[in-house]
């Protein structure tokens, strides 16, 4: 990430825009949290457990934000 940037943290932005007779009003604030896409899942495994297939990994680095969904 930038440095200065917390990966996970809520950052405040607001913009405005100037031209030759001054300085418009801001905008609204916009909240954004720092992140990316999570890190690939490690140590994948499989084992039979009776007549099922158990698929296991160890959780990847979120990257700031929350991991909700798992695709096998």
């Amino acid at each position: 990430m930038t440095d200065g940037v917390v990966e996970g943290s809520d950052y405040n932005f607001k913009v405005r825009s100037k031209n030759i007779y001054g300085w418009g009003p801001y905008s609204a604030i916009k909240l954004i949290k720092a992140s990316a896409v999570p890190a690939e899942p490690a140590m994948v495994t499989t084992s039979i457990v009776g007549t099922k297939l158990r698929i296991t990994w160890v959780k990847p680095k979120n990257n700031g934000g929350t991991i909700t969904t798992y695709e096998v």
